[in-house]
């Protein structure tokens, strides 16, 4: 009986040996410790901007770079069976570099090899990690050359936005912008704000829903996600399908490559460069549905000028509507609202016309007391003698045949030697 009970002992440590070299391995394999394959970074100062230089997150690496402390920082994430090094990422790299010397960074990540649901989920899982990884170069960034978290603007597409989302979770201070292209559905849909994109992820999070819905009989009938969940959610012809994409296209092609209505957001974000804040194109406005932007009798442009694309603003939140054409360029003028440079003009405007309005209270009130004041020492200097303890005892002034006479030189000294008196006079409790 002895030996039976040390016999189990020992299978009972055998066996909780096993889970503990069990739980490790886990660890061990966990989404956490997977890395990017490859960081590219561009600057206008090096090459002209035509030529990358690759990153790491180490010291050497870091410190031998062009990267500049003193540009912004753009960030730009690949989404699902994709790659760093493609059309929509080198264009809009060279749109970013045409407005101004910055650092631009493109990540590249294993983001799966067919398109298929299983590649999908095994994909995601590395997500949270690879947000971690990239947080790692970027603190090196930050410690070696000098990175600024608030000039640094995240952009990420499907996948790659909530890559975007968990870097700046795993960072020592908020990033200045994250914008997610149509953030992937599957996986991510009624999550909490700690295992996807979330707002609370930056200063300011703008999301560009364009082929997003809460009903597929698929994974990838819908492929972005249909939550509100930046600070700003643009919902361009209402975010599920869009004009330039034929609705009756299979969801995918022969390929394997994902559908137009998803994809065609990076075109959409790329043309918002072409415009400034003068135009009125990708001008959208606020609404409860899309139904209501387009049928709504009264057209409300919101408190501000809200722009999708690169011009958007974190001075208004909630959910905006716009519409597109069919064909390139695909933004549409709003005639019915000002753009945001009009509305600033006619802002300015109404204040300076404030100002004036007070201004001329202010002087028509005075004039009023004074005439008051005036007509009120009149009538005591008519009943008073000389030594009045109000008015002291210099002559006052006096009413011949309807002018006054008097030693007073102004109706404004007699006013101040009031005003003295009675702040002298003791007051009777």
């Amino acid at each position: 009986m002895h030996r039976t009970f040390h016999v189990l002992l020992a299978v009972l440590a055998s066996l909780a040996a096993i889970s503990a070299d069990t739980h490790t391995v886990f660890e061990a394999s966990s989404p956490l410790q997977v890395d990017f394959d490859a960081a590219y970074l561009w600057t206008r100062g090096y090459m002209e901007g035509t030529q990358y230089e690759l990153i790491g997150a180490n010291n050497a690496s870091v410190s031998q770079s062009h990267f500049l402390a003193s540009a912004d920082t753009y960030l730009i994430v690949h989404g699902f069976l994709s790659h760093a090094i493609v059309p929509w990422v080198l264009t809009l790299k060279d749109k970013i570099l045409a407005r101004g010397n910055s650092n631009v960074i493109a990540v590249q990540w294993a983001s799966g090899d067919n398109f298929t649901e299983l590649a999908y989920n095994e994909t995601s899982d590395t997500v949270p990690g690879i947000g971690a990884a990239v947080s790692r170069l970027l603190t090196t960034l930050q410690a070696v050359r000098g990175l600024d978290y608030t000039r640094l603007h995240a952009i990420g597409l499907n996948l790659g936005a909530h890559i975007a989302g968990f870097a700046a979770k795993n960072s020592p201070y908020p990033f200045g912008r994250i914008t997610g292209l149509d953030p992937a559905s599957k996986r991510y849909l009624h999550t909490s704000s700690k295992e996807r994109l979330d707002k609370s992820d930056a200063l300011y999070v703008d999301i560009m829903h364009t082929n997003s819905c809460n009903n597929w009989n698929k994974w990838y009938d819908c492929f972005g996600i249909y939550m509100s969940i930046g600070h700003t959610d643009f919902w361009p012809n209402g975010g599920f399908f869009q004009p330039v994409c034929s609705k009756t296209e299979s969801h995918h092609a022969g390929d394997g490559s994902l559908r137009c209505d998803h994809t065609i957001v990076t075109e959409y974000f790329i043309e918002s460069f072409d415009y400034d804040i003068t135009s009125t194109k990708f001008l959208a406005r606020p609404a409860k549905n899309y139904h209501a932007y387009c049928f709504d009798p009264v057209i409300h442009c919101g408190p501000l000028p809200q722009y999708m694309g690169i011009l958007a603003d974190s001075g208004s939140s909630g959910d905006y509507y716009l519409n597109t054409t069919s064909v390139a360029p695909y933004a549409i003028e709003d005639k019915s609202c000002p753009s945001r440079e009009r509305h600033a003009e006619v802002a300015a405007a109404a204040i300076v016309a404030i100002i004036i309005t007070v201004l001329i209270l202010v002087v028509a009130i005075s004039a009023f007391v004074c005439i008051k004041v005036k007509g009120i020492f009149k009538r005591k200097a008519e009943g008073a003698d000389m030594t009045d303890p109000l008015l002291g005892d210099a002559p006052q002034d006096r009413v011949v045949d309807g002018q006054e006479e008097g030693r007073s030189s102004s109706i404004l000294g007699g006013v101040a030697r009031s005003f003295a008196g009675i702040v002298s006079r003791p007051v009777d409790v």
